[in-house]
């Protein structure tokens, strides 16, 4: 979350500097970080960026496209030896001392994400093709697709829709049983007794007195504690000897494996925490029941930040879980963070790289080839498994109507969900600790539904929630999602006893009152209950208040009944200035895709 945080006050800086509404007191700073980075004597011993920069103003009339573009270079490569930035580093830091976070979590983030982010927006809008087409003087030779034409293209032959089935089938043999694990965010540094309400982000691990607030305190438990604490090992051995005990067919791991403590976190611990994760289960399970995952946007250290060329992180992950992919999908894991392996006989999984995706990856700001890979390997894929006649389970760490999945990716997931709605026949997401449905419609048709996109609650205390996973019933004979079941820790008990205590909060048929989760009409009419609040909140005490408040039962209902990103904030309502906005805002300096 940290990242998140930096990353807003360098935004909120960015439309204070463009704005002539902001106070005398906030307009004086920003004239002294000026003054400070570009003084006389700077801008003396640098005379010739600036006499690069007067000469791209003054004569672009007459300038051509090669010396706008050497210009612009000459400009962009001096400000990117960060001569001066220092001391705008540490301005932020200031900046962050005085909100609630200490002193070594904000120099921490701004050592890993400053860099990135002065980087990623230079080359994005310091960048001589893009500057030098916008005043004119270049022409823009590439060739774009987008959204619109991309929904053209991929639905002008969409078949007609097969009639759902809607049936309970009568044995239990007739379904796989698979286990979603989703957002354990293990902290390998987790201690039992130390102090769980502390100043920092993350607390029940061993902190300096500074780190204390003089209020009464709370300490952490055995299996975990409420609150501004990640999961640990002995919660996560006892979710593995419980879903040992539910012998699922396979397991959906869907990311978000290491803990929230984002300002010191090196990639070698993401791998270690994973693998840990991993033998916990193989110990219970052994290697025959497959485990499958997906990449969480915090399985890159920086969060979020990805390049496509990930070697620590792609090559540690595809290595964990090689004994549960065929060769094929293994290199595509090992090469891009996706894959698709054939899990049953016409069932294919396909599972999508998130980070690829992210709002927050800086570096989408001036490159959306990766991404743009994965979409048509994603095409290719749902063509080939169409002509095969098999059926289709998707797996992506963020829900589609998340404001950390890109507005790119997010629309074309959706125009090819629509496309492919006989093959696609369950989608499974985690990312926000919450549990809730999302209704999927047809992208020029937003009254009728298509499918569900099912959001998993995590296996993390962190943030007000329980430790729960899910159980889906998978028709054998038609791949669609028959009903799931809610497993949740009674935390309180287990930490007493020192001895896991699971409980059933909801069955998901008898709770939305339908035959099979297969029926979709039946699905998309639903209304909003407090019990279904409470559930997303996934029972905490805080949820019983939270399931009584009318702006609570609106924004899950919002969440319900739409599957973008400005559906949900018109429907719910929002200010310019909210944290979901302001991420919308980020997606518009995304480039554009090109074909």
């Amino acid at each position: 979350m940290m990242s998140k945080t930096f990353l807003s006050i360098l935004f909120f800086i960015s439309i204070l500097s463009t704005t002539k509404t902001y106070n005398t007191d906030i307009s004086n700073i920003l004239e002294k970080i000026a003054s400070d980075i570009f003084s006389q004597s700077f801008l003396a011993e640098n005379a010739y960026v600036v006499q690069s920069f007067m000469e791209l103003i003054n004569n672009r009339n007459s300038m051509t496209c090669t010396t706008c573009s050497f210009l612009v270079d000459v400009i962009k490569n001096f400000l990117l030896q960060k001569v001066g930035f220092d001391k705008f580093y540490q301005i932020i830091k200031n900046i962050c001392h005085i909100t609630v976070f200490p002193a070594e979590v904000c120099d921490g983030a701004v050592d890993l994400y400053a860099d990135l982010v002065v980087d990623s927006f230079f080359k994005r809008f310091l960048d001589g093709d893009w500057i030098c087409s916008l005043i004119k003087i270049c022409q823009d030779t590439k060739e774009y697709e987008s959204i619109e034409e991309f929904a053209e293209r991929i639905l002008k032959d969409k078949p007609e829709s097969i009639e759902r089935e809607v049936v309970q089938r009568k044995n239990d043999e007739d379904y796989y049983k698979v286990v979603q694990i989703t957002d354990i965010h293990l902290d390998m540094e987790y201690k039992e007794g130390t102090v769980a309400n502390c100043v920092k982000p993350l607390c029940c691990r061993e902190l300096k007195d500074d780190d204390l607030i003089p209020v009464k305190q709370t300490f952490a438990g055995f299996y975990g504690t409420i609150g501004k604490c990640d999961a640990n090992m002995e919660a996560v051995r006892a979710m593995a000897a419980k879903v040992k005990e539910l012998n699922p067919d396979y397991i959906l791991f869907t990311g978000d494996n290491v803990g929230h403590s984002v300002w010191n976190i090196v990639q070698s611990d993401i791998i270690k925490a994973t693998q840990m994760e991993i033998e916990a289960l193989q110990n219970e399970l052994g290697l025959d029941i497959p485990i499958l995952p997906s990449i969480g946007n915090h399985e890159k250290a920086p969060a979020d930040e990805f390049h496509g060329k990930e070697a620590e992180l792609l090559h540690g992950m595809a290595d964990i879980f090689k004994p549960y992919l065929d060769k094929e999908a293994y290199e595509t894991f090992r090469n891009y963070g996706y894959y698709t392996v054939l899990i049953k006989e016409k069932l294919r999984i396909i599972s999508l790289n998130c980070l690829l995706c992210d709002s927050f990856n800086l570096h989408l700001l001036y490159d959306s080839s990766q991404p743009n890979k994965m979409f048509k390997w994603l095409e290719q894929v749902l063509n080939s498994a169409e002509r095969s006649g098999e059926i289709v389970h998707i797996v992506d760490h963020v829900p589609m109507h998340n404001s950390e999945n890109t507005i790119q990716c997010a629309s074309r997931l959706k125009i090819l969900m629509d496309r492919y709605q006989n093959t696609v026949r369950g989608f499974f997401s985690g990312h926000t600790h919450r549990e809730y449905l999302s209704i999927v419609h047809e992208y020029y048709n937003e009254t009728k539904p298509i499918h569900i996109n099912f959001v998993g609650s995590g296996m993390t205390t962190f943030r007000e929630y329980q430790q729960s996973f899910r159980m889906y019933l998978i028709d054998k004979k038609e791949k669609y999602i028959q009903d799931y079941t809610q497993f949740r820790m009674n935390l309180t008990e287990s930490n007493e006893q020192k001895k896991p205590i699971w409980f059933i909060p909801y069955n998901a048929t008898e709770f939305f009152g339908v035959t099979s989760m297969n029926d979709i009409e039946s699905m998309a009419k639903y209304r909003v209950t407090p019990d279904y609040v409470k559930h997303k909140y996934t029972d905490v005490p805080q949820a019983e208040e939270r399931a009584k408040q009318e702006s609570e039962i609106k924004l899950a209902q919002c969440q319900y009944d739409y599957d973008y990103l400005m559906g949900v904030l018109n429907c719910n309502g929002y200010s310019v200035f909210s944290e979901d906005y302001l991420y919308y805002l980020l997606n518009k300096l995304h480039v554009k895709w090109t074909k």
